[in-house]
């Protein structure tokens, strides 16, 4: 056989590279229920171990029934959570669909200019852009959007049953499979000592991410539990929209918070103008801003403490960094697959050169503290 050409190898190679990312451009969709059914698999993985280990006198659950028995205690969960909360959902949207924001705003912002007025006479200097915060309020919160949000959870059904579907599928055999972490260790290694390295990784990766995901579960649930309690304290009647939104915004590092309190704030505000006209307005405001102030306290400094330092035992500092530079890199989601993706960075570096002298030193931290 002839000999190619540099060049030519070069224009093979380059075509390949795009074959293969064409390719996994149109399995996107595949692959995306793929990921999501690995991270369900991290987290009931252990519940199913777990099963496995039950004996009734000389009788254990082989691993397809263990995998059953999870999947639809997970199944019956999930169906009863969501038939809890979401005609609240529904009904929450529907009546917050029906809210005049524009006037909400303009009600808003002449409170905030008589109070700029009242501080400045007081000789305390105060300027407040009060039209930019309604843009960006409104950009925040898509009023349309929202009006025919009902409807296009109605049209979607048809595409949630095949994901669902699809999803548990993949899910019912990633719990039953026991070996499928060897299986790729020896698919992407080529002798026995790489084969050892990559079976001492994958079971500190398994089990720093399945710490991860379920810290980010009960982050998310106990978030959204404290949102809609605080609200409903404040007098905010059709809270449950708000507290769910608010817990799962927060996935994303940093900029979440930010928008949940935007979007909580706008529909609480827009709920006390329909019920009690413009009066109020302003001390709402600040009664809502509280809560989610003490929302993001409590997440700072107990949840994601215990999150960031327990599962992947990582300083402050890196994730900053880590969150930060993926930000730069990717925008929204990358800040959400950066902390899972530098753990498991980590992890390998970590275990293919321990003999590094910055390894060595981090190793030894994490052992001192």
């Amino acid at each position: 056989m002839a000999k190619l050409n540099p060049i030519t190898q070069a224009v093979l190679q380059l075509a390949g590279i795009a074959l293969a990312l064409l390719f996994v451009y149109t399995i996107r969709t595949v692959l995306i229920y793929l990921a999501i059914a690995l991270v369900l698999t991290l987290i009931l993985k252990p519940v199913s171990t777990r099963l496995m280990r039950i004996k009734i006198k000389n009788w254990s659950a082989p691993a397809g029934l263990a995998a059953a028995v999870t999947l639809v205690t997970f199944m019956g969960l999930a169906i009863s959570i969501t038939t809890f909360i979401l005609p609240f959902v529904i009904r929450d949207m529907d009546f917050f669909a029906h809210i005049d924001y524009y006037k909400v705003f303009d009600a808003f912002e002449n409170y905030l200019q008589n109070t700029v007025s009242q501080l400045n006479q007081w000789g305390i200097n105060v300027d407040i852009e009060t039209f930019q915060l309604k843009e960006r309020l409104m950009e925040i919160i898509n009023i349309e959007l929202m009006g025919s949000a009902v409807e296009f959870l109605v049209a979607g059904l048809g595409n949630v049953a095949v994901m669902l579907f699809s999803v548990m599928f993949i899910l019912f055999f990633l719990l039953k499979q026991q070996v499928l972490g060897k299986n790729l260790a020896v698919l992407f290694t080529q002798n026995e000592g790489q084969l050892e390295k990559a079976l001492n990784i994958l079971l500190p990766i398994k089990n720093t991410l399945s710490r991860y995901f379920l810290g980010l579960l009960l982050q998310v649930s106990l978030i959204a539990l404290i949102v809609f309690i605080g609200l409903s304290i404040i007098g905010i009647k059709n809270a449950v929209l708000i507290a769910v939104f608010a817990g799962l915004i927060n996935l994303i590092p940093y900029v979440g918070p930010i928008i949940g309190f935007s979007f909580g704030l706008t529909l609480g505000l827009g709920q006390a103008f329909s019920l009690n006209g413009p009066d109020g307005l302003l001390m709402l405001s600040g009664q809502i801003s509280l809560v989610f102030a003490i929302v993001q306290l409590t997440d700072n400094f107990v949840f994601q403490p215990l999150i960031y330092s327990q599962s992947i035992k990582a300083h402050p500092l890196e994730i900053f960094l880590v969150i930060s530079i993926a930000a730069l890199l990717g925008g929204v989601g990358a800040m959400v697959v950066a902390i899972p993706g530098y753990s498991v960075l980590r992890i390998f570096i970590w275990e293919y050169f321990p003999e590094f002298p910055l390894i060595k030193h981090l190793k030894n931290n994490d052992a001192a503290g």
